[in-house]
């Protein structure tokens, strides 16, 4: 567990998180909950006597310790049934933000190595042109399937589902080929 990449969370040491606490201490032992929990045995002992704020951390240890014992009350392994009604806060040592300090030179580059301003790259093709085209491709295989189904249905319903297909497949074709034809209009 990375507890030192997280903002350390306190709990207010209230019966139910203290029980908790204590259940899980009472389970493996003080020195295996300090391993788990990465915190000194004796900050352990203040926070079962009550003595400071319990960190959440270490309280999801106890939670995840006391799933395992069958006789623990059930709000002794939830978190959140274990905090319902507390009282949690974060250190301020824990929300000042690290600030950078403001660049106050600048270096001056050689007239040699200066470089021309790179130009960004504008997209020649707006969006909404191949909005436009897709649409066209998708109309120009709904017709073509459709006229197949008409044309063939005439002839009986074999004839109509090949009618069909093929009208989808000469589609895709037409739009595979125009795809290519406008490549130089699309990049």
């Amino acid at each position: 567990m990375e507890m030192e990449s997280r903002p350390n969370v306190l709990v207010e040491p209230s019966d139910k998180v203290v029980e908790t606490l204590r259940l899980a201490v009472k389970r493996v032992g003080i020195d295996e909950f300090s391993k788990k929990a990465q915190i000194s045995p004796g900050l352990i002992e203040d926070l079962v006597n009550r003595k400071a704020w319990i960190p959440l951390a270490a309280l999801r240890v106890a939670c995840e310790i006391n799933k395992a014992s069958p006789d623990a009350s059930s709000y002794t392994k939830s978190i959140a049934r274990c905090i319902e009604g507390v009282q949690l806060r974060i250190p301020p040592e824990e929300l000042k933000l690290e600030r950078k300090p403001p660049i106050t030179e600048v270096a001056e580059v050689p007239a040699h190595i200066k470089q021309p301003p790179i130009k960004q790259e504008t997209k020649a093709f707006p969006v909404y042109r191949m909005l436009i085209i897709s649409t066209a491709l998708c109309s120009m295989i709904f017709g073509l399937s459709f006229g197949g189904y008409l044309i063939g249905r005439g002839y009986g319903i074999l004839y109509a589902g090949a009618g069909l297909f093929l009208g989808i497949i000469l589609g895709l074709i037409l739009t595979v080929f125009f795809i290519f034809k406008l490549k130089r209009f699309l990049m």
